[in-house]
């Protein structure tokens, strides 16, 4: 049926050239933008996510630039310890070489001293970003022994997380600037008033007596301590009741000396010790205390078998006077039997004493006090707070000190100072201990550039990470919202042929009106 106010042909045919004419538009569209989904109201969900990966593929390329400059940074300072290490090595040769008898020592530290500026200037230059990692001032405002590299970024459930990569920095310091730090060290060194040298030399001065004693002198006094005082262990074990003294002696006079030996008891033994230490004040009193309880406990047990073994050859002594001949003769055998049991009595009661209160014994004592009081000089600094923020260089390392205690001197590798050191015991433990603290150095170097080196090692694997995990979020953004231009570049060609065939049956169905006003003519 034709109708003047309803062309349902045409109106089929516009609804034809307008779904064609918007295909077409968002055909076209991802064409020229390249996307499938452009906007929200082209798919939401998709849009969503894929803005948000847009986002995080920014964060990890700026986690990767903070990679390459923490890079950068842990690179410089490496390639300042490794420098560093091999000036110390020079230096340590340098040592060495002056540890020979004849070798021209100030020359030699001519040398030193250049590579000891070396080492200095070297760890100054040793810059980036404003920051020094090998010479540092702990009491600077806001300092921090750690440092940190971002290392990753991370989205789980919503929260996003930094991880950063700590590095400790004290490991690579190599000079404090801090003169607080300095100032408390060199005080606690320092050789008068109650510094620890002070300290040290008192510890020394106190066992003086006994350091000075001779060999002779010491074993006479340890002499007396067993049989030549009334107050010893010996005289105390067998008075005078227990010793035969005449020219003859009845069996009944040696049966009354033998029940005059006795047992000697702990007090008694510490009363024969305090004999001897009184030959050497405070030093002997020292010694004494530093006898241990075995010591003593054994040789009370030789005194007491000593005056056991005594006891029974007089109780033997009498029961032969007794049963035997009497007369002067038999009674001057009995008495000198008797003193031969007594000399012999007090040989072994000597020579027990001799072993706990020996030479060596009284070497051993001073060496041991020696090497306390040294090590609690030396640990006056080095285990001192203040002395652990010192750096590599500038840390005190040990104390070399002569016998007496007059001699001391703390060692540090930025002091180091051979010019004036002879061949004395005392210089040459000085030499010796430079070289030590040299070589201890060189150990901490090569643990800050192994710390180094494996900081480094992990930013390079975080940034090949990162890199690859830019990558594979574009990817995944690519996935959800670009277009396949192969399909689109074909769908382009059908729809522009759509559109014109629509053009047309419009124009047709509009040209149907025209046929009725034919019919009118």
């Amino acid at each position: 049926m034709a109708s003047l106010f309803t062309n349902s042909s045409a109106q089929t045919a516009l609804q034809t050239l307008t779904a064609a004419s918007k295909s077409l538009s968002a055909t076209q569209n991802r064409v020229s933008t390249g996307y499938r989904i452009n906007t929200a109201e082209d798919n939401a969900a998709y849009w969503s996510i894929a803005t948000t990966l847009r986002s995080d593929v920014g964060a990890l390329g700026a986690v990767k630039d903070a990679l390459g400059l923490g890079g950068a940074t842990i690179d410089t300072v490496y390639t300042g310890i490794n420098d560093t290490k091999d000036l110390l090595d020079q230096v340590k040769s340098k040592l060495v070489a002056a540890s020979q008898t004849g070798v021209p020592r100030a020359q030699v530290q001519a040398e030193v001293t250049q590579l000891q500026n070396r080492l200095k200037d070297t760890s100054k230059s040793t810059v980036i970003n404003s920051e020094s990692w090998l010479t540092q001032n702990s009491s600077a405002n806001g300092y921090n022994s750690t440092k940190s590299v971002v290392g990753s970024f991370t989205r789980a459930a919503g929260a996003v997380t930094i991880e950063n990569i700590d590095i400790d920095i004290g490991k690579t310091k190599l000079y404090e600037t801090s003169d607080s730090a300095q100032t408390t060290v060199t005080t606690a060194l320092d050789n008068s008033g109650a510094g620890a040298l002070a300290t040290y030399s008192a510890a020394l001065g106190a066992i003086k007596s006994v350091t000075a004693a001779t060999d002779s002198a010491w074993n006479a006094s340890a002499l007396d301590a067993a049989t030549g005082d009334a107050a010893s262990a010996a005289k105390v074990g067998a008075p005078a009741a227990a010793r035969i003294s005449g020219a003859t002696a009845t069996g009944t006079a040696v049966q009354t000396a033998s029940a005059a030996v006795h047992t000697v008891t702990a007090g008694e033994l510490d009363a024969a010790l305090a004999v001897f230490a009184a030959d050497y004040t405070n030093g002997g009193a020292a010694f004494v205390a530093s006898l241990t309880t075995k010591q003593k406990t054994d040789l009370l047990a030789e005194v007491n078998k000593a005056g056991t073994e005594y006891k029974t050859e007089l109780e033997s002594i009498a029961d032969a006077a007794t049963g035997g001949d009497t007369g002067t003769t038999a009674e001057a055998s009995s008495a000198d039997a008797a003193k031969v049991a007594a000399t012999a009595y007090d040989a072994a009661v000597a020579t027990a004493f001799g072993k706990v209160l020996s030479t060596s014994a009284r070497d051993a004592f001073v060496a041991k006090t020696g090497e306390d009081a040294r090590v609690a000089y030396e640990a006056t600094a080095t285990a001192s707070t203040d002395n652990q923020k010192l750096g590599i260089f500038d840390k005190v390392r040990t104390v070399v000190s002569s016998k007496d205690g007059t001699e001391a001197k703390a060692v540090r590798v930025s002091d180091i100072d051979i010019s004036k050191l002879t061949d004395t015991d005392f210089d040459k433990g000085v030499l010796s201990a430079y070289i030590s603290a040299v070589d201890d150095a060189l150990q901490e170097l090569t643990l800050s550039a192994s710390i180094l080196g494996a900081a480094k090692s992990r930013v390079n694997g975080n940034q090949t990470f990162v890199q690859n995990l830019i990558d594979a979020n574009k990817r995944g953004i690519g996935q959800l919202v670009d277009a396949d231009l192969n399909e689109e570049s074909s769908k382009l060609k059908a729809l522009q042929v759509q559109e014109q065939l629509a053009v047309q049956a419009l124009g047709i169905a509009n040209n149907s009106t025209q046929n009725i006003l034919s019919l009118f003519r």
